[in-house]
């Protein structure tokens, strides 16, 4: 049994909450998702079979492990946390990476290293915990918001019928998506005044 730090538990109640059991939406790239585990991200997991202690272990194993989370102080750990699980793929976790590399100065080295981490715990002391998670979130808002008006986040193929980027019908499902992320964003905004994950 996988012992979590406060940190992780926190953050991963928030998410959890968010990502709800099972979803699919036929406008959801992720296709079927069960507690944030997408079936085309994940295709080694069998979700018909997949418990909530076992996507808790998957969402730590392939989020909050490999994103450096756990030396993040809170609550930039859960905006960080969120924000790869938000993006489904672990493969997209490299661009979140670089975004937050960009933000506090760090030298990109491939992952979330100890460069990464250093320069994160720097940049906070510097400008506050707080102040950088909500950064975090306005540059996901920003980034995805130009993503959603593209149709890029939204499923290429709807009801059978391919669709390119910037097509109509794409940009209309990129739209409906994005309305819950800007509900989800708010309700994570609200949890950083929460009280500190020790």
């Amino acid at each position: 049994m996988t012992l979590y730090s406060p940190g992780f538990i926190h953050s991963d109640r928030v998410t959890a909450t968010e990502e709800g059991g099972w979803a699919n939406h036929r406008f959801d790239r992720g296709m079927i998702t069960r507690y944030g585990i997408s079936s085309v991200s994940h295709p080694d997991v069998d979700l018909a079979t997949l418990t909530p202690d076992g996507a808790r272990e998957l969402r730590y194993a392939r989020y909050w492990i490999p994103g450096g989370c756990g030396g993040f102080p809170w609550p930039i750990s859960l905006a960080a946390y969120d924000w790869y699980i938000h993006s489904s793929d672990p493969r997209y976790r490299s661009w979140v990476e670089k975004l937050i590399q960009k933000l506090v100065g760090a030298v990109a080295d491939g992952t979330t290293g100890q460069k990464t981490i250093s320069a994160v715990q720097a940049y906070a002391a510097e400008h506050g915990n707080v102040e950088m998670a909500y950064q975090l979130l306005e540059l996901r808002t920003d980034a995805w918001d130009r993503g959603f008006k593209l149709g890029l986040f939204a499923p290429s193929t709807i009801n059978g019928v391919e669709y390119p980027p910037g097509h109509l019908v794409r940009v209309k499902a990129g739209l409906w998506c994005h309305k819950g992320f800007y509900r989800r964003a708010i309700n994570i905004g609200r949890e950083f005044h929460t009280k500190e994950a020790a």
